[in-house]
């Protein structure tokens, strides 16, 4: 069993994407470096674990501060 993993969490593309309201211009030039992370990963067979939050198609289950 691998000692060691790298997990991405919930890199949403509303943060990456300037028209986007949820944009943060810094957040785009981490995209590369992610991308790169990720592939020297696969490449040494280190798991890549993406973790993503999925929400109704409603909002009944978005946390509260991000409700509204």
């Amino acid at each position: 069993m691998p000692k060691q993993a790298l997990i991405m969490n919930h890199r949403q593309r509303g943060l990456h994407d300037r028209p986007s309201p949820l944009s943060i211009p810094p957040a785009e030039a981490t995209v590369p470096a992610c991308a790169a992370l990720i592939d020297r990963c696969h490449k040494a067979v280190v798991p890549v674990i993406y973790a993503v939050r999925h929400y109704r198609a409603d909002g009944t289950d978005v946390e509260k501060p991000r409700a509204a």
